[in-house]
């Protein structure tokens, strides 16, 4: 009996404490029918609000005349009196050191013609890679195919935990999920023109490693490497993708151009995150 007191007194005096059944929701005396739920929040870091995008202007408005067009009047050949950005991206501030690929983090880079269609950056070369882009004719059908010929310009920074050093260097991508794919085949990317485009160069990005890790105050060059996400750990990156001054651009046509002509080849281009 002092046994069964003593336990009666020790449940009273911890649920007048609240250390036991804090928030109990008591209900009418008699049978009970209730259920009880657990769970919780997990929140999955994001940072594509680290990145910011723009685009370039002026590309509708290519003056030629029939002296640059073929023979056959259907191929135009022109080019850009200057760079000509046409997509270009950076980050705000430096990434985390050590975190996982699917946060946010990597752009996946997507173009398309009018029709909906996407559209593949292919390489060239070591220094440029090219868009066949559908040009808009009459009742929204395809009268020709533009070649746009271009430059891919990446660059990112790593660093890891203890190291004063970062690394940078081009990367290119080869699979979904990989940083800036679909706009950075293998065998045609650089950083050399990045910042003529309006991009970030090696200093660019050092500073903003600096701001975040003030240990890491020097920086490495590499060759180019795979856009894997530990390239960016603890570092940053800046992307530009442009038409170069001088570089001939053509437009082939599906008949003959006879007379005053505008020609139109929207390109329509996503950025998402992986």
């Amino acid at each position: 009996m002092k046994k069964t007191l003593m336990a009666l007194a020790v449940a009273a005096s911890a649920l007048m404490s609240g250390q036991v059944m804090a928030d109990v929701s008591w209900q009418q005396p008699g049978n009970l029918d209730q259920t009880v739920n657990f769970g919780g929040t997990i929140t999955k870091p994001e940072y594509q609000n680290q990145w910011v995008w723009g685009v370039g202007a002026g590309f509708d408005s290519f003056q030629s005349s029939f002296t640059d067009l073929s023979e056959d009047k259907t191929e135009l050949t022109f080019a850009a009196k200057e760079n000509m950005p046409v997509l270009v991206g950076k980050v705000t501030e430096a990434f985390p050191l050590d975190f996982q690929a699917g946060y946010g983090a990597a752009p996946q880079i997507q173009f398309c013609g009018f029709d909906g269609n996407k559209i593949e950056m292919v390489s060239n070369d070591r220094s440029s890679v090219s868009l066949q882009i559908p040009v808009k004719g009459k009742d929204s059908l395809q009268s020709g195919v533009f070649t746009l010929t271009g430059t891919a310009q990446t660059l990112v920074m790593y660093h890891a935990k203890g190291n004063d050093m970062a690394f940078f260097g081009s990367v290119y991508s080869k699979q979904p999920g990989q940083i800036f794919y679909g706009g950075a085949p293998e065998n045609a990317v650089s950083y050399s023109g990045l910042v003529s485009f309006g991009g970030l160069g090696s200093d660019d990005l050092l500073a903003l490693v600096t701001k975040k890790y003030p240990d890491v105050t020097k920086k490495g060059g590499n060759t180019p490497m795979e856009g894997t996400i530990d390239r960016i750990s603890g570092g940053a990156a800046s992307y530009a993708f442009g038409i170069k001054a001088g570089v001939s651009q053509k437009v082939k046509f599906n008949e003959a151009v006879t007379e005053n002509t505008e020609w139109v080849a929207p390109l329509h281009i996503t950025v998402s995150y992986s």
